[in-house]
């Protein structure tokens, strides 16, 4: 995962404010300000910095906080854009991302892949007998199962009602038919 762009900026805008508040102190000790100084009288360069810094640090401080919103909304979306709601596997735009992959990867080197698609049969009698929670249910089970059988030998994608694609690269088709029985 890549680092966010929007949090470093955080980062180092507290980061570039401890920096100024430790320096803004030394300097007011410097210059012997007393219990009586007050930054608005004061015509100094530093007293006129701090005006400034402390003008524009809400703007830049909640640009970056929205900056950071926006950047785990994109993450949430895209994911919710590529993976199945029921049973989170990834979905067809996924595997369709991956597959392209993989077929290019499999004719670069030479190497197998195999695609499989597996269909619960009379699924609709599930529904049908013990409703639309058992067969969502039944469906998780299944997609849970499939993923722990492939494991890192391909991918599983959810790609219809009760329809899952399987993608095996570097698998051949004899270990492809036992892993698939």
């Amino acid at each position: 995962q890549t680092r966010s762009r929007s949090r470093d900026i955080l980062i180092a805008l507290f980061a570039v404010c401890l920096a100024y508040t430790a320096i803004r102190l030394i300097a007011l000790m410097a210059m012997g300000a007393g219990a009586n100084f007050a930054v608005e009288r004061d015509t100094g360069w530093v007293s006129i910095l701090s005006m400034i810094v402390m003008a524009s640090l809400p703007i830049v401080g909640t640009t970056a906080f929205l900056l950071l919103c926006s950047e785990q909304l994109k993450r949430k979306l895209e994911t919710a854009a590529s993976t199945d709601y029921l049973t989170s596997l990834p979905n067809r735009r996924r595997l369709a991302e991956h597959g392209g992959a993989a077929v290019a990867a499999a004719r670069a080197d030479g190497s197998d892949l195999v695609v499989a698609v597996a269909d619960i049969d009379h699924f609709k009698r599930v529904n049908d007998s013990f409703g639309h929670e058992a067969g969502d249910a039944a469906l998780v089970h299944v997609a849970r199962l499939l993923a722990e059988r492939i494991g890192d030998l391909g991918v599983v994608a959810r790609t219809g009602g009760e329809e899952f694609t399987l993608v095996l690269a570097g698998v051949d088709r004899a270990h492809a038919a036992q892993v698939m029985e």
